[in-house]
């Protein structure tokens, strides 16, 4: 849900071009109900027609320059020929950057996040011939929370959904029901102080209350009729420094949705970003399921 990430998570000289702000100017603007927002644009180097699109949300308090010049996007999204969309939210009164997905303290503002990213997501496809088929949506804490909102109320428009230290809140889990199938990858760290795994529905926190980590994935595999399941232990945990992560994989066999969960024992608010063989890539592994969830490759 909140801040941007911690600089723990960041290898170094991406963190040296956030300090020293580095990243392309290629900040557009897009005008919607009455606002002009803002938003990064990566193409890849060779743009051909459908071309597969992602948008990043960024974190409470983030902004689209650090989610694009943090954690690999542009690097892999150029491996694997997709375009890489990153928005930037609206200010609060603290003038934080946010989604508005339903905290307690922006329970008096008006903005509709889910319509401006399906306009800009409608408009990007049309402006550069990205294929409408293949849209998706990822992003970090509050941008992950974001993401799944879209997931349940738009999965006409984003195919998947990659949320990473995210959740859903109350006010979404209990009332969404989406009308089409939609698959996610998500990772979450047990240990997350912001984001709780065990939720937090008395609202102790502030941010307003939300549901646990697994009732979230709970919800994701009901509501694609997942009826399939195993689990496999990616690494174990050798030494203070490494954490036991579990894959669990949701599947049906009539149909391609499924859910992958990475849960990452002992993990924090974290983004993972390998820095090792043994190390666990978010970006790549979102971007590879997504490539998968193209309708040409089922």
């Amino acid at each position: 849900m909140l801040v941007p990430l911690p600089p723990s998570i960041i290898p170094a000289a991406a963190l040296a071009c956030l300090l020293t702000a580095c990243s392309a100017p290629n900040a557009k603007s897009f005008l919607h109900d009455g606002r002009h927002r803002t938003y990064r644009l990566h193409l890849p180097a060779q743009v051909e027609s459908e071309v597969p699109l992602v948008m990043v949300m960024h974190g409470y308090g983030g902004d689209a320059r650090g989610m694009e010049s943090g954690m690999g996007w542009v690097e892999l999204a150029n491996e694997s020929g997709f375009a890489v969309c990153f928005p930037d939210g609206t200010l609060d009164a603290s003038g934080r950057r946010f989604w508005n997905v339903g905290y307690a303290m922006h329970a008096d503002l008006d903005v509709d996040d889910s319509d401006f990213l399906v306009t800009l997501a409608r408009h990007l496809q049309d402006e550069h011939h990205l294929d409408p088929r293949a849209t998706f949506a990822a992003g970090f804490s509050n941008g992950a929370d974001m993401s799944y909102r879209l997931g349940c109320t738009d999965p006409d428009t984003f195919t998947a959904i990659g949320p990473v230290a995210g959740t859903m809140m109350d006010s979404l889990y209990f009332q969404a029901k989406p009308d089409l199938p939609c698959s996610v990858i998500a990772f979450n760290g047990t240990h997350d102080e912001i984001t709780r795994f065990n939720g937090d529905p008395e609202n102790i926190d502030g941010w307003g209350a939300y549901r646990s980590v697994p009732e979230v994935i709970g919800f994701w595999v009901e509501a694609n009729h997942l009826e399939e399941f195993d689990q496999v232990t990616l690494r174990n945990a050798s030494s203070s420094e490494h954490s036991d992560i579990d894959l669990d994989r949701y599947w049906a066999n009539d149909h391609s949705a499924e859910v992958r969960f990475y849960r990452i024992t002992g993990g924090g608010h974290d983004w993972p970003i390998q820095s090792d063989a043994s190390s666990l890539d978010a970006t790549r592994l979102i971007l590879n399921f997504f490539a998968s969830h193209r309708p040409e490759s089922e």
